[in-house]
C-alpha cells in the first residue's frame, strides 16, 4: 500500500460524516484498509530496496550466498531517511486539501508507517538494520519483534481509524 495513501484515507475519514466513513461516505472502506496502508509504506520500502542493492554485494562462498555491506554509512543514512520519509509521506497525504488543523493523534498516525518500516527492515535479512545495529539481535528476536510489532501497529492503526470514524467531521 502506501504511507501517502494512509494519509489520504485518514483525511477522507476525517472529512466524512460521523459513522459514515466505513460505508457510504468517502473513503468508504473499512478500517483494515487504514492498517494495511500504514503497515506497508511501499514508497520507502522501494527506496530501501534500491539502496540495499546499491550499498551491498552478494557473493557465493562455499556454496552459500554471503552479503557484505560496501557502504555502511549510506545504508545507515538510508535507514534514518526512510523513517523520516514514511512519516512525512503520511503527513503529505493527510494535509492535502485538508480542512481544519491537524489533530494530536496525527502525530501518532505519522509514527505508524515509520515504525512499520523499522519492523520490515528488522524482520528481513541484509537490510539497513544491519548497518545501524549489526549483530544486535538474533534472527529469532528479529522475527519476533517484526511480527509482533506488525500486529500491534495494525491494531493501533485500525483503532485510530475507528476513532476518527466516530467523530464529527473536522473543519
Amino acid at each position: 500500500m502506501s504511507a501517502l495513501v494512509y494519509g489520504a484515507v485518514t483525511r477522507k475519514r476525517d472529512e466524512a460524516p460521523k459513522n459514515d466513513s466505513t460505508s457510504t461516505a468517502p473513503p468508504g472502506v473499512k478500517t483494515y484498509v487504514d492498517a494495511l496502508a500504514a503497515l506497508v509504506p511501499a514508497e520507502v520500502l522501494v527506496l530501501h530496496a534500491f539502496m540495499v542493492e546499491a550499498t551491498t554485494e552478494t557473493k557465493k562462498v562455499a556454496g552459500k550466498a554471503v552479503t557484505t555491506i560496501k557502504d555502511a554509512g549510506a545504508l545507515e543514512a538510508t535507514f534514518w531517511v526512510c523513517i523520516g520519509l514514511a512519516a512525512f509521506l503520511f503527513l503529505v497525504g493527510r494535509i492535502a486539501s485538508k480542512k481544519g488543523p491537524l489533530e494530536k493523534s496525527d502525530a501518532l498516525r505519522a509514527l505508524i508507517p515509520a515504525a512499520a518500516f523499522v519492523g520490515w527492515v528488522i524482520i528481513q535479512k541484509s537490510t539497513a538494520w544491519d548497518a545501524v545495529s549489526p549483530d544486535s539481535l538474533s534472527e529469532g528476536a528479529r522475527a519476533l519483534i517484526g511480527a509482533a510489532g506488525a500486529i500491534v501497529l495494525g491494531v493501533f492503526a485500525a483503532a485510530l481509524g475507528v476513532k476518527l470514524d466516530k467523530q464529527d467531521p473536522s473543519g
